[in-house]
């Protein structure tokens, strides 16, 4: 990791221990998977704990933040001008099937604005990390957004909700591919990175994602909103043709 920022560090180290708990009990998960009773009850409680354990690590580092959490209620801090943005399992649906697909993502925002992202790739020890201004980095290696201009080449993603919307039958006709990977985080990442090529979704608000947001954007990436609960994104030489397609086809 080449950027040293206190915020961040804070969290790639709370973030490092509590995944590592959370990888042991996706180890159990697996084992789970062959029982009658399943698996889900355990990966929630697994949930549940992980973001407790997060969140009193952060509250107590930084007391005058407050806290955001998909499955918690939020947290007023004394500092009404920060505060985090927490998703600790990202992808639960194949944490909870022992699928390896999911992920953590912290954000520091600053007067709404994400002043430091964090997304970890917690079965692929992949720490994607940025601070604006200092580029997007995955691990120790600087990441740059898909430089493919062309739709025929694009490997586009979309999640699962967006999909069964019903999308037009012939949306995937002139890319290249596309495909429900089921962790809307981890696909933006890997779209900073250049491994993915565009994504959209008509069920995921901007708002619901600071930290790929800004992992995004300082990778030469961009996204955009283009419903109050759509957004399309892709790199920049091909983001006009992909947000004109997906503005074509969306339901």
């Amino acid at each position: 990791m080449r950027i040293n920022n206190p915020n961040l560090n804070l969290a790639v180290m709370a973030v490092r221990r509590v995944s590592r708990r959370l990888a042991r009990d996706f180890v159990e998960i697996r084992q789970l998977q062959l029982s009658v009773k399943g698996s889900r009850g355990f990966a929630q409680r697994a949930r549940d704990s992980a973001e407790r354990e997060i969140v009193g690590e952060l509250h107590e580092a930084k007391p005058n933040y407050g806290l955001i959490c998909p499955q918690a209620e939020a947290i007023a801090g004394a500092d009404p001008t920060r505060s985090w943005a927490i998703n600790v399992l990202d992808g639960f649906e194949n944490f909870s099937r022992g699928v390896p697909r999911w992920g953590m993502s912290v954000t520091l925002l600053q007067k709404g604005q994400p002043v430091m992202s964090l997304i970890h790739d917690v079965t692929e020890n992949e720490m994607f990390i940025s601070v604006p201004g200092e580029g997007s980095w995955m691990n120790d290696t600087r990441i740059r957004a898909s430089n493919k201009s062309r739709l025929s080449d694009f490997l586009a993603v979309t999640d699962e909700a967006t999909l069964n919307r019903g999308i037009s039958r012939d949306f995937s006709g002139p890319l290249k591919s596309a495909r429900v990977m089921g962790a809307v985080s981890l696909d933006l990442a890997n779209l900073s990175c250049g491994r993915l090529d565009g994504f959209w979704s008509e069920a995921v608000n901007l708002g619901d994602l600071p930290a790929a947001e800004l992992l995004l954007s300082e990778a030469g990436g961009l996204i955009e909103s283009i419903s109050e609960s759509g957004i399309v994104a892709a790199g920049n030489e091909g983001f006009g043709e992909f947000s004109a397609h997906v503005r074509r086809n969306s339901s």
